[in-house]
């Protein structure tokens, strides 16, 4: 356990960071929200140390099967990062902050096709929070979808090119999969098979889907989503990162279930092998 507290400092440490991005650069963010970003600095900093520091985890999956949640984190860290910039221009533009938000007008535009979760998007807060400008809301909207696109594309690419997660070592399915119980089925294989296309199917779905909760829930308490910027930073980059982490979780179940698979057939052709009489 000792070994790993260096490891599980420095991953909290980046998980703290995460969350204070936003109050680094968006002006007026420390001054607003100084209470709820400690509050959430602090939490998930306890809490990555305390899932990475213990022999076995308890919620985070895929622990010890990287890449996995070093993508999904980067992908995540950049949304925010980007987002942040875009929020920064709208208010004082600073180094950066103008190359990132048109960066993003172009690819919002691009991605704002009819039907496209871009564009349900932005006809759902069409009218956004007070004093936020029509363009900051789609170069945000398409750096984060676009972000979340990326991130798919590489973890397959990881996927294929290093055989995740063979490459990492033997797979124990116990401390990278804490939240599965396999006694509660008879054949753990089909299990996650269907566990990894219902994953895929969310994540393809989640993104039309979200935009109608986000007004639907911000209606019953009588506000905008978009008028405080943190808010709006994590709203957006939700929206993008839930969909493809679980098309990616999907994907990484598949291959669990193939791989047990695998090892099961091979396990019953030598116990065949071994129950064959020799005659005398």
């Amino acid at each position: 356990m000792l070994s790993r507290i260096p490891g599980a400092l420095f991953r909290a440490a980046l998980v703290g960071m995460l969350f204070a991005v936003p109050m680094f650069l968006v002006p007026g963010v420390a001054a607003k929200n100084s209470v709820v970003v400690f509050v959430l600095l602090f939490s998930g900093f306890i809490w990555t140390f305390l899932e990475y520091s213990s022999t076995y985890p308890s919620l985070i999956e895929f622990r010890d099967a990287p890449p996995f949640n070093r993508v999904r984190f980067l992908s995540l860290l950049v949304t925010v990062y980007c987002l942040s910039l875009v929020q920064a221009f709208a208010m004082n533009p600073i180094v950066g902050s103008e190359f990132v938000h048109n960066v993003g007008v172009i690819i919002g535009y691009s991605l704002d096709i009819p039907g496209s979760p871009v564009n349900l998007m932005m006809d759902q807060f069409g009218i956004v929070g007070d004093g936020l400008p029509y363009m900051t809301f789609l170069a945000s909207v398409g750096i984060a979808y676009f972000a979340s696109l990326v991130s798919i594309v590489i973890f397959v690419v990881i996927f294929y090119v290093r055989k995740w997660p063979g490459n990492s070592g033997p797979f124990n399915v116990w401390t990278n999969m804490p939240t599965f119980d396999p006694t509660t089925t008879s054949d753990v294989v089909a299990r996650l098979n269907r566990d990894a296309r219902i994953n895929i199917v969310l994540g393809f779905v989640l993104p039309f889907l979200i935009p109608a909760c986000v007004g639907l829930s911000f209606g019953f308490v009588g506000s905008a989503p978009f008028d405080d910027s943190y808010m709006m930073i994590w709203v957006i980059s939700g929206w993008a990162f839930l969909p493809s982490g679980m098309i990616m979780r999907g994907v990484a179940l598949s291959r669990v279930a193939q791989m047990i698979s695998v090892k099961r057939d091979a396990m019953t052709v030598e116990d065949e092998r071994a129950s064959v009489s020799v005659p005398v």
